[in-house]
């Protein structure tokens, strides 16, 4: 064409756009298209990441964690070379027996339970060494967390002595029990980090005790309970101790 319009019989033809300029606007098509490649890309890894994510947190929480399974293998090995020393040394009562995987249903003082005990058996009930596992009250969801097993010292069927209360999702005492109850020791929290030490009422920290955090703080002081206290804290980070409390299981400090 002679890349004008032309004139035929007084009608003007438009001119003929050539190849070339048809591949223009294709071309332009083609590009305006290209920003919706990085967006699949950025969706695609967004959902994989949070696939991803998720399948790791609900692994987590599914197991245990490694300090929780290393503190089992530690209680178990411990008491296998008990019994193993009760028995050398000719310490089983009279009248006793070793049991495993027994089942039982005991009348605690903190409430009945049903479960599996292992260790020193006499007139049918838990007596001088042994361990029971068995679990707390929950819902399908969470009744595999709330799984706890105590290994220590027995008197007719009830903690008493020497013992060690292990939950592998949560936390592990460790120290002295009377009538089945916690009345001074150790408690190690594995989800949260931080360690008490001190007496205890009831099952709770109570009196004189003292926490020591993952962050490195310690706190001495009196106890309500686990979640309110008032005393001192050391604080590391400037090497000093200062008044503090704790209020519904936050840390602070008096200003």
């Amino acid at each position: 064409m002679n890349g004008h319009d032309d004139e035929i019989g007084g009608m003007i033809i438009p001119e003929i756009p050539s190849y070339e300029d048809l591949a223009i606007p294709k071309e332009r098509k083609r590009k305006n298209k290209g920003w919706l490649i990085p967006v699949i890309i950025l969706v695609v890894c967004v959902v994989v990441f949070g696939v991803v994510f998720a399948y790791q947190h609900l692994m987590r929480r599914d197991q245990y964690s490694k300090e929780a399974y290393e503190k089992l293998t530690e209680y178990v090995l411990e008491y296998n070379s008990n019994i193993d020393r009760l028995k050398a040394s000719g310490a089983i009562p009279e009248g006793a027996e070793i049991v495993a995987d027994y089942p039982i249903t005991l009348d605690l003082a903190t409430g009945t339970k049903k479960g599996e005990y292992n260790g020193i058996l006499m007139n049918g009930l838990p007596e001088k060494y042994g361990y029971f596992i068995t679990m707390d009250e929950g819902d399908e969801k969470t009744q595999k967390y709330l799984v706890w097993t105590y290994f220590g010292e027995w008197d007719s069927g009830h903690f008493s002595g020497n013992g060690i209360k292990f939950y592998p999702y949560f936390y592990y005492f460790e120290g002295n029990y009377s009538d089945d109850y916690e009345i001074s020791g150790v408690m190690h929290s594995f989800k949260q980090g931080f360690t008490y030490t001190g007496d205890f009422k009831d099952g709770e920290p109570f009196g004189n005790g003292k926490i020591e955090y993952k962050t490195g703080e310690v706190f001495e002081g009196i106890f309500e309970n686990l979640l309110n206290a008032y005393g001192n804290c050391y604080n590391p980070y400037d090497d000093a101790t200062y008044k503090a409390y704790i209020e519904n299981g936050q840390l602070r400090y008096v200003k």
